[in-house]
């Protein structure tokens, strides 16, 4: 009698999608299938380091000064973006204004300000351009106020309302959708001690009406007690993007990200390696040295209480924030810890979920864009200056496909 083997499932599959996809794959990246979810495992980041991605240490483009004329003094800064001719649209903060510069960073004009009239805000959180040439400029319930790049007012979109009433306490963006965070239901509810809320998910049209319910995730982490709660001192952060048919969703219980679908169905798991999660004691004493480092005199009897009654993790969040580049590309903040590098670190994973590897940014740098060939973000002086720069982002070799 001749002996037969059974193939396993998942290598029918694995030899399936060999052949649908012949291109090489870095090591340690592998696809299964498991009741129709795919799961994409990295091992390795494809990059070497003649063909990582960098970004310069000085800006190409510059605007904020310590003193001059109005337009170029920075306050709350909630936003910037470059646009296709290299100049910059500011959302600051303090004057509600979005102030257009030149690619010289020499100011254009300003439109908005403060108030409730048409282009008009009460508030500024943010300026996006939401997978279109178009500007939204969010206010501090999310409501959009739209713009031509060139400043001149379009109109506004209705306000998003999630189930529980009441304006999304997040939002993200793309191709004319929503991605809306609703509230907790516990949010509402005094509580004493450890609590993680689970907030809804929503894709919302540009009518405001919901197209589709997401389900529900873990997402921010509080402290509660008798005068009130507060986030965890190390909370995970619920992180989410959409772009085309994709959305993105983390919760930063480890390395790796969900892709659902338009109707919220799981359609993908998207995993990487990254620096051990555990917390350790030499964590808990290099956090102590920089909490007490940072006290002032008034502050450092709170800050010494506060050491001596938090709440001790048993492991680091993964990962802080998730921005989508004009390519589609994954851009998943590491988490900032109190290690001695200061500069911040994004890993990279293309549209197909390779990890491509992790980009530095300049020091002290807030994010507010990746483009195609740079970046843009906020930094604070010794003086506490705040100025908006870019800086130029080499990619020696484009990922394949592109």
């Amino acid at each position: 009698m001749t002996a037969t083997r059974t193939i396993p499932a998942v290598l029918l599959v694995l030899i399936g999608q060999a052949c649908a996809d012949a291109r090489p794959r870095p090591a340690g990246f592998t696809i299964l299938d498991s009741a129709g979810v795919r799961i994409i495992d990295n091992a390795a980041p494809e990059w070497t380091e003649a063909t990582a991605w960098t970004v310069d240490p000085e800006p190409v483009l510059s605007v904020g000064v310590a003193s001059g004329e109005e337009p170029y003094l920075l306050s709350g800064v909630a936003g910037a973006l470059r646009l296709d001719d290299g100049g910059l649209v500011i959302a600051d903060g303090r004057s509600r204004e979005l102030r257009f510069f030149d690619a010289t960073g020499a100011w254009v004009r300003s439109v908005g300000g403060s108030g409730a009239g048409p282009g008009e805000f009460g508030s500024l959180r943010a300026v996006r351009r939401c997978g279109s040439d178009t500007l939204y400029a969010f206010d501090l319930g999310w409501r959009a106020g739209l713009f031509t790049t060139s400043g001149d007012w379009i109109g506004r979109l209705p306000q998003i309302i999630t189930p529980a009433g009441g304006p999304p306490q997040d939002l993200s963006c793309g191709d004319g959708r929503f991605v809306a965070v609703g509230w907790d239901p516990e949010q509402l509810h005094r509580f004493i001690g450890y609590h993680r809320f689970h907030p809804p998910l929503q894709l919302v049209d540009a009518s405001g009406s919901t197209v589709a319910e997401l389900g529900t995730f873990p997402g921010l982490e509080y402290i509660g007690e008798e005068g009130g709660a507060g986030p965890h001192r190390f909370t995970r952060m619920l992180v989410h993007a959409i772009v085309g048919d994709r959305i993105y969703v983390g919760t930063g219980d480890g390395y790796e990200i969900r892709v659902l679908g338009l109707d919220g169905r799981l359609e993908s798991l998207i995993r990487w390696t990254g620096p051990d999660l555990a917390f350790t004691d030499a964590d808990l004493t290099r956090y102590r040295e920089r909490r007490r480092a940072a006290a002032t005199p008034e502050s450092r009897q709170s800050v010494e209480r506060d050491l001596r009654d938090w709440l001790r993790p048993e492991t680091w969040p993964a990962y802080d924030a998730l921005v989508l580049d004009p390519a589609g590309d994954l851009w998943i903040e590491d988490y900032d810890r109190p290690d001695p590098d200061p500069g911040k670190r994004w890993t990279v994973l293309d549209s197909e979920g390779r990890l491509l590897g992790r980009v530095a940014l300049p020091e002290g740098l807030r994010l507010t864009e990746i483009g195609r060939d740079h970046v843009v973000g906020v930094r604070r002086d010794a003086l506490d200056v705040e100025r908006v720069e870019v800086f130029r982002l080499a990619k020696p070799a484009p990922p394949r496909g592109r």
